[in-house]
């Protein structure tokens, strides 16, 4: 079965004005239509336009959430460097240290300031 064709708005109108045995009102139609092209032929503008806008939020947003990761990598390494250090002043071997907070030599070296 073949899909009925999609009528524009102006088609529609004026097939349901005719369907209903009413008056066609042209010059509205007509007005509507350049309504409708107008707003087509500005749509590029108004994108570019927002996407100006846009942008440099965008960029301070980035920036944003760089700096959180920063920062949250920071507290993370400051939380792994107290708790080598107790274990270390408590003591513990840097292989018991590293077994206790499953870590590799690297990252034990690193916690400790030695790399």
């Amino acid at each position: 079965m073949r899909a009925k064709p999609t009528l524009t708005q102006v088609e529609g109108a004026v097939y349901a004005a005719i369907k209903a045995g009413n008056e066609i009102d042209l010059q509205s139609l007509v007005v509507r239509r350049l309504e409708l092209a107008a707003i087509v032929d500005a749509m590029p503008r108004v994108l570019k336009q927002l996407t100006d806008e846009l942008t440099p939020l965008a960029q301070a947003v980035g920036f944003a959430a760089n700096r959180v990761i920063d920062l949250q990598e920071e507290k993370a390494h400051c939380e792994l460097v107290e708790k080598v250090t107790a274990l270390s002043a408590a003591g513990d071997s840097d292989k018991t240290i590293r077994e206790k907070l499953n870590l590799s030599p690297r990252e034990l070296d690193l916690a400790l300031g030695r790399a």
